[in-house]
């Protein structure tokens, strides 16, 4: 088949909030697990003692649970690559946050994990304008992100076009098989 036309796809909105989303999320995880979870404590690298919800695949199974017990009742789980006092860990899993009353799991998201931060140990007015700042920097996030996948050249462009000359250039030539088998060459 020859590939005669190629349009780039429009940016997927959805999927770069989402990557957005993950991002800021992961990146909030790590700075409660280093400055918060670590030094009080709060911090265990063992399953939490509710497993239901939680979703690990099997190769994820080698890592070392990591579960936060946060001020204010929020609790977190992911597994990592190693113990490390200083939190410097490679997640292996999605992070997770424990359903109160339910004692089910589900994957946590930036505004969960955003409020259970600031749930113990901040002040009133502290909460909201730090909750506000997690959110533009996920919402700059995505428009920087929509910006660098709008402005990104096409990656098959070149091959399409050196395809389309290849198959220009050769369009009159006997193909190796049948000058094998006795074709003519022109």
């Amino acid at each position: 088949m020859l590939l005669t036309h190629w349009e780039k796809p429009e940016v997927d909105k959805e999927g770069v909030h989402c990557v957005a989303d993950a991002a800021s999320c992961r990146a909030l995880f790590n700075c409660v697990v280093r400055e918060v979870a670590l030094p009080g404590g709060l911090a265990r690298y063992e399953w939490p003692a509710a497993k239901g919800g939680l979703a690990v695949l099997k190769q994820q199974k080698q890592g070392v649970p990591l579960h936060l017990m946060l001020p204010g009742g929020s609790e977190y789980f992911v597994l990592v690559d190693r113990r490390d006092a200083l939190g410097s860990h490679r997640y292996l899993s999605d992070i997770w946050a424990l359903e109160h009353g339910k004692q089910r799991w589900r994957q946590a998201d930036l505004l969960d994990l955003a409020r259970g931060a600031v749930a113990g140990g901040v002040d009133q007015d502290s909460k909201g304008e730090l909750l506000d700042q997690i959110v533009a920097n996920r919402d700059t996030l995505t428009e920087i992100l929509r910006e660098t996948e709008a402005t990104m050249p096409d990656p098959l462009a070149d091959y399409v076009t050196s395809e389309r000359i290849g198959v220009v250039r050769l369009s009159g030539a006997p193909s190796a098989q049948s000058a094998a088998l006795g074709g003519s060459t022109r």
